[in-house]
């Protein structure tokens, strides 16, 4: 955001006025405010609301990298237009669930309950998503008591994109590095994924399925050639040698910067207002304290000893 509207509110049920006799302060109290640990705190709380694991050693930008990476992960309940590769066919087996899922693409519905349950207990990123910028989805006809739908040994492989659903097809649960996987987008729509591809093709040895998985551990996307020798660099952006997506690490960047930009204009409207403030306490407190948070669609800092409430400005589109 470039610009921020500071609109100092305070409800009238909470006002304290300065009681008879009180003389009004002339040193400011001393201002506290640590917006980007309080952004640790709401993302800490919110993971734990929902169910998701928290490990001992994710502390810090581990709890903004594991909730960013939900996010990612978690597909938004938009209306897609479906496109099938040429010759693709499903599997009987998986046909009622398959349509199932198509419906809730066409129709803009929650698709979490096809998705990975390892997401809700394990803090592992997904390496092909950051790598191919390709999903996975189980199609089980029936669903489990947790409310997700049966997993099935076959797994169906999309690129997904906020308007649209690109199928690659079916194949064995965990083969996160099947060229094959990659081969149909580039042979059905490769203007879909043309910026990403290298200005030049390479020839020789295809690194297998397992050693593609081995390197995106380590933080190294190898140039997989296909059948025509196209290259393309990582469509999800990378993986860094922490083994968190570079998608992930830059918009965890974009989130600190934001608060910090928040932080310095509330100390500037604090700089301003501190009188007006604190004339209005019962009790001048020695320090205070605002504190980052959300009321949707807005941005909040919190004073409580003073019972101030200060509307920063809107949540940015980037944030939701």
């Amino acid at each position: 955001m470039g610009r921020y509207s500071l609109n100092a509110t305070r409800r009238e049920d909470l006002a304290k006025p300065m009681a008879d006799g009180a003389q009004p302060t002339s040193v400011a109290p001393r201002l506290e405010l640590d917006f980007a640990s309080d952004l640790l705190s709401l993302t800490k709380s919110w993971l734990i609301r929902f169910g998701y694991a928290i490990g001992p050693e994710q502390e810090g930008l581990q709890i903004l990298y594991r909730y960013l990476d939900i996010m990612h992960r978690l597909v938004p309940a938009f209306p897609r237009q479906i496109h099938r590769p040429r010759g693709f066919k499903v599997p009987d087996r998986h046909k009622s669930g398959f349509d199932c899922l198509i419906h809730k693409v066409t129709k803009g519905k929650d698709l979490t309950p096809h998705l990975s349950k390892r997401t809700k207990i394990s803090a592992k990123y997904d390496g092909l998503l950051d790598d191919w910028d390709i999903m996975h989805f189980h199609v089980g006809a029936r669903r489990d008591p947790d409310g997700s739908v049966a997993r099935t040994n076959d797994v169906l492989f999309a690129r997904v994109t906020n308007t649209e659903f690109f199928i690659c097809g079916f194949w064995p649960h965990k083969q996160w590095g099947l060229r094959d996987i990659l081969e149909v987008i580039h042979q059905n729509w490769p203007a879909s994924i043309a910026q990403w591809k290298s200005p030049m093709p390479m020839r020789g040895d295809v690194p297998s399925n397992d050693a593609i998985i081995e390197s995106r551990a380590t933080g190294m996307q190898p140039l997989v050639p296909l059948s025509d020798g196209t290259v393309y660099f990582s469509i999800g952006g990378g993986i860094t040698t922490a083994g968190v997506g570079t998608g992930i690490v830059e918009r965890a960047d974009r989130w600190i910067s934001w608060v910090r930009q928040l932080e310095e204009s509330v100390r500037n409207e604090y700089s301003k207002r501190w009188k007006e403030w604190t004339s209005q306490c019962a009790t001048v407190p020695e320090r205070v304290r605002f504190v980052f948070d959300f009321e949707e669609p807005y941005v909040v800092a919190r004073e409580h000893s003073m019972r101030i409430q200060i509307r920063i400005g809107q949540i940015p589109p980037w944030a939701t």
